[in-house]
């Protein structure tokens, strides 16, 4: 007689939960495409929240989530969700660096930064990032940090100003967006908060137009570089790219680049730090996955090299 195993899982039942939520969140999406009123913006967060919340915040059930990733259905729907990745991300940092602008004071700015939808990677993520650089500093903290791809919204120079004015330390933070329109209104929200001084010379946060690729010019002076998640669409492109921030920076310097792992790279290809033609450059220091669990952190990975 054949065996019947009591209790079996049917794993493709799950799997079709996780694939019918997402398909129906890219499906909504598509039809509001492009995010560029505030209405669809806001309409567009509970769709984006049904898909971050399939991918972001881990099962801790690795045969589940390696059977979601290597499903057909759910890698046929992988463009999709980067594309919803790509266009939600964008218009919450510009919908909500916007509303900053014009809010009647520093008090009011604050709360809507900290109520936007795209601010629970920050609130999540950011301490962790900057332990690890910590780490691989020895514990020294760094006098200056350039952000690739800072966007629209200047979350992590904001959380880098913060954690150093707690600490009373001073850290000079070079933000640099390749969009001239998400550079002015990163300035803008960055002002409402009323941390901006007349004389820029004065100003430990600073803000510059540029591709990652060749912007600034010159990255030496520079103790840490971050490198965006957003940087890059493919592995081999984030590589290059990778290479010539690295090139541009002094010996013993270090990169913190964002990565993802297991569902997040749904949103994002991971960044590699294992290639002979990256080893060659960049000595990976620190890595440090963020299993994310509702609430208190997100998937995400953070890789601090060193130049040598």
């Amino acid at each position: 007689m054949p065996s019947c195993e009591i209790g079996a899982r049917d794993l493709e039942a799950e799997i079709q939960a996780y694939v019918s939520k997402v398909s129906c969140a890219t499906a909504a999406l598509e039809k509001l495409y492009p995010l560029d009123t505030p209405e669809k913006v806001d309409q567009a967060i509970r769709f984006w929240s049904d898909i971050y919340g399939c991918i972001a915040f881990t099962t801790l059930d690795t045969e589940l989530e390696e059977a979601i990733l290597t499903h057909r259905s759910m890698s046929e729907l992988m463009p999709e969700v980067r594309r919803a990745t790509v266009n939600c991300e964008a218009a919450f940092e510009i919908a909500t660096a916007r509303r900053m602008a014009l809010a009647r004071d520093a008090k009011e700015a604050r709360a809507i930064l900290d109520h936007g939808p795209a601010h629970i990677f920050y609130q999540c993520f950011a301490h962790f990032e900057w332990a690890a650089l910590l780490a691989a500093l020895n514990g020294r903290v760094p006098d200056s940090v350039a952000i690739l791809g800072s966007g629209a919204l200047p979350e992590t120079a904001i959380w880098i100003a913060d954690w150093a004015r707690a600490n009373g330390k001073r850290i000079h933070v070079h933000n640099v967006e390749m969009v001239q329109d998400r550079l002015e209104l990163s300035r803008q929200a960055y002002q409402a908060l009323g941390e901006l001084k007349d004389d820029d010379s004065q100003n430990d946060v600073r803000f510059q137009v540029g591709n990652a690729r060749n912007t600034p010019s010159d990255l030496s002076g520079f103790d840490a570089v971050y490198f965006n998640a957003t940087v890059g669409s493919t592995v081999r492109e984030k590589e290059s790219i990778l290479l010539d921030v690295a090139s541009r920076m002094r010996k013993g310097a270090h990169v913190v680049t964002r990565s993802t792992y297991s569902l997040k790279t749904m949103a994002y290809p991971p960044a590699s730090i294992q290639s002979s033609r990256i080893l060659a450059k960049l000595r990976p220091v620190v890595t440090l996955h963020s299993s994310g669990e509702a609430g208190k952190t997100v998937n995400a990975t953070v890789i601090v090299s060193r130049v040598v």
